[in-house]
């Protein structure tokens, strides 16, 4: 059996796999529109695609214009930007201490 229990976590890490891991952590949730949540999810899905062999990547990269590739780089720079600072927060905040124990470790 794998160290990861047969779990492929590179090709299933949609939007939703995001954000189950941030609220497994409580933290603060990532707020985008729709349409990049859609981009990061459809960029999964051709890397799964590609790496599976249903398609290649001359073929899945032709269907866009270049100014649509580099949108779609934004939006997963802006979605990874966006997960970092959260547990970023998530640590400055010491969210992941209850209300009652913050106050003795931001004293320190």
């Amino acid at each position: 059996m794998s160290r990861n229990n047969g779990l492929n976590l590179w090709g299933s890490f949609s939007f939703k796999t995001l954000e189950e891991i941030v609220k497994s952590f409580g933290a603060k949730s990532i707020e985008v529109n729709p349409r990049v949540r859609f981009t990061v999810d459809e960029i999964v899905n051709k890397r799964n695609a590609v790496a599976h062999g249903r398609e290649t990547p001359t073929v899945v990269g032709e269907r866009y214009r270049c100014s649509t590739l580099r949108d779609k780089t934004q939006d997963i720079q802006m979605v990874a930007d966006l997960f970092i600072a959260t547990f970023e927060s998530y640590i400055q905040e010491y969210d992941y201490l209850r209300e009652e124990h913050k106050d003795v470790y931001k004293q320190e």
